[in-house]
């Protein structure tokens, strides 16, 4: 029996979290094969795309989602509202050194190879980043979420943050 099927099953803000985080990390990954691929144009095609919607999820956190688990109190150690903060500004800043790096790619120097090489690590980065804030939201935030709030505000929340992912 594995672990996940003794679990109890997650909640409509986890699930739609977790849907929302593999997205990225999918994204991510896309990005970094372009790059591996030297396909430059693709690359920055595909983090111009992560980056607006990776911005946009944040924005729909800060202004939902943690402005209401942060007003619930008795908070567990490694779960305070302002963990979760820093988690979003940590991302940007990663999120912001991956699009600048991106930008000075040359494609036409004959070291395009040698930039893309000293460039990955970033993005290994930002994909270590959204691995961890992804579990401390999966395992704190959102099953507390879930489990304290009404059926309507709940289903308001993940209106919000799925309409987001389509726009």
């Amino acid at each position: 029996m594995s672990l996940e099927s003794r679990e109890a099953p997650a909640g409509p803000l986890t699930q739609a979290n977790a849907q929302i985080h593999q997205g990225h990390e999918e994204a991510i990954l896309c990005v970094i094969e372009r790059l591996t691929e030297l396909d430059i144009e693709a690359a920055r095609t595909g983090l111009g795309a992560l980056s607006e919607d990776m911005t946009a999820h944040l924005a729909v956190e800060d202004a939902s989602t943690h402005q209401r688990y942060g007003a619930l109190s008795d908070h567990p150690r490694g779960a305070a509202p302002e963990l979760f903060e820093a988690d979003h500004v940590s991302h940007r800043k990663v999120m912001s050194a991956c699009v600048e790096a991106m930008g000075e790619l040359n494609e036409r120097a004959p070291d395009l190879r040698r930039q893309v090489v000293l460039i990955l690590p970033l993005f290994y980065r930002l994909r270590n980043v959204l691995e961890h804030h992804t579990l401390r939201e999966q395992r704190f935030l959102y099953p507390r979420l879930d489990a304290e709030l009404d059926s309507a505000e709940l289903e308001a929340l993940v209106q919000r943050l799925t309409t987001q992912e389509e726009s």
